[in-house]
């Protein structure tokens, strides 16, 4: 007799779609960069510039959500800085006198 699979938890579907939709975004917010790149026209560099901006400010807002709530970024798989792996800036702390 064959086995019955077990349900996964709400909690588990949650986490799972979480992490899908991380990735997607992380994946098509990287493709921005690309995209800018390859433009052929002014015109289109400008709108994938919008595109990477919007990028940046959805997964900015995730960040820092997750913070707020205290929820760790390994446990949702949130695997992207926004400021370095979408808008490339290298932000360094002053240094105190």
């Amino acid at each position: 007799m064959a086995k019955k699979l077990r349900q996964p938890s709400k909690a588990d579907v949650f986490r799972y779609f979480l992490w899908d939709l991380f990735y997607d975004l992380k994946e098509d917010a990287l493709e921005t960069k690309k995209a800018i790149k390859n433009a052929k026209s002014k015109e289109d560099k400008t709108f994938h510039q919008g595109r990477r901006l919007a990028y940046w400010e959805v997964l900015t807002t995730i960040k820092n959500r997750l913070v707020g709530f205290q929820i760790p970024f390994k446990e949702v798989k949130f695997g992207i800085n926004p400021d370095r792996g979408i808008m490339g800036l290298r932000i360094r702390p002053k240094k105190s006198k």
